[in-house]
């Protein structure tokens, strides 16, 4: 129950605070391939309004942002960081993804979820830096369109047996 409502305010939070005037353009590279930028394509002949929304409709393609990644105690809080994280979606379900900063690489797979702007995502994270962070993660990516981001939350509670009562947990923002 604390879990869902800690959800619940974090996408409150988060949606209150979405910036409006952030533009997001989806442009063609010269070997045709779809890129997502915040300055308009050369030659653009659509308004930038109807590109925005194309890009958040879909829940596949490239997502990144900056991305809270923490582990808590009974004490409370023991490791923190917030890095840059870019994860990759395709349209078979494959999540791919890098935390340059912290070193994580996520390997795992998304599924649609309850509602139509919800992607469950069952995700494995490697190679970080700090070995706490290197473990399985189950989790969401809710996608706000008319926003123009989306809310990535992903939780890992302890497997039975751990001598130590830990949760880890990434949570933030993210964009195209």
């Amino acid at each position: 129950m604390k879990l869902v409502f800690f959800f619940g305010a974090v996408v409150l939070a988060a949606t209150l605070a979405a910036n409006a005037a952030d533009r997001v353009f989806e442009c063609k590279d010269a070997k045709g391939k779809t890129i997502y930028t915040n300055v308009p394509c050369e030659g653009q002949t659509q308004k930038p309004d109807a590109l925005e929304d194309s890009a958040y409709k879909s829940p596949y393609g490239e997502w990144l942002g900056q991305i809270q990644f923490k582990e808590t105690t009974a004490k409370g809080a023991a490791a923190h960081s917030v890095s840059p994280l870019t994860i990759k979606i395709e349209a078979g379900g494959r999540l791919t993804g890098a935390s340059n900063e912290t070193g994580c690489k996520a390997l795992g797979v998304a599924a649609p979820g309850a509602a139509a702007n919800l992607m469950s995502l069952d995700v494995t994270l490697r190679e970080c830096r700090e070995d706490e962070f290197s473990r399985h993660y189950n989790g969401t990516l809710a996608i706000y369109p008319a926003q123009r981001f989306a809310q990535l939350y992903l939780i890992s509670i302890p497997l039975p047996g751990e001598a130590r009562v830990v949760t880890h947990d990434l949570s933030g923002t993210m964009r195209r």
